[in-house]
């Protein structure tokens, strides 16, 4: 549930306390749930080049470097 909020902080070199506010739903419009399947792609061959894990931290080394 903190995967995300995980691995920004750990970026940051931060190191927070969370405090989750939106009840057992979230927020409106929130999609508590949400599941992605490649196996269409990956029939045809493709694979990907790395984790979601991996995009992620990539994406927040990117948005510091800014």
């Amino acid at each position: 549930m903190t995967t995300i909020a995980d691995i920004i902080s750990d970026e940051m070199g931060l190191d927070p306390d969370y405090e989750y506010t939106g009840g057992d739903r979230g927020w409106v419009g929130d999609v508590p749930r949400m599941r992605l399947s490649i196996e269409k792609l990956s029939a045809l061959g493709w694979e990907p080049a790395g984790s979601s894990d991996d995009a992620v931290r990539r994406a927040t080394r990117e948005l510091l470097a800014d």
